[in-house]
């Protein structure tokens, strides 16, 4: 099987896009190589069937022209000036649409939370983890070990308890 990249400079060959010495080159492969010749003669086939299915259309403007029109309406369409840069107020603005939200959901959790937090002796144990970290459990008897990797970033903590 022909690697498509050779496959598409045999058909530049046959269209004659190719510079002398690629097409030289591309010849001399074809005439040596069964499978490039038995693609080259299907190519030439298929160039020789639409040739024939085809009729010549005859463009009304020149090339030069057809593609000078297709540059001017994309040089219309491209603004002639860069837009102007937000200034830091507006970019503020901006900032604050999104933080305020974010920080009214945190007030109300706060505020959630000392509302409805129990009062008095609780009945738990707490156990400090590393770094000052505090686990509450219901159940007095129960033990953690705390494992930290830097490497990894993360923290795990294995709670060890016994079901009475």
């Amino acid at each position: 099987m022909i690697e498509r990249d050779k496959a598409l400079h045999l058909q530049a060959w046959l269209d004659g896009e190719l510079p002398e010495v690629e097409a030289c080159e591309v010849a001399a492969w074809v005439e040596r190589d069964a499978e490039a010749q038995a693609l080259r003669d299907v190519l030439v086939s298929a160039q020789a069937c639409m040739a024939d299915g085809e009729k010549p259309r005859a463009v009304p403007e020149s090339r030069e022209f057809y593609w000078s029109k297709i540059r001017q309406g994309i040089e219309a369409a491209e603004p002639s000036q860069p837009a102007p840069r937000d200034s830091f107020w507006s970019r503020l603005f901006v900032g604050w649409r999104i933080l305020a939200p974010v920080g009214a959901a945190a007030a109300l959790a706060l505020l959630g939370g000392w509302f409805f937090w129990p009062e008095g002796e609780s009945t738990s144990a707490t156990h400090t983890l590393a770094v000052g970290h505090e686990v509450e459990t219901p159940m007095a008897e129960t033990t953690s070990f705390t494992f930290r990797s830097e490497s990894e970033q993360m923290t795990v903590v294995w709670v060890d308890f016994e079901i009475r």
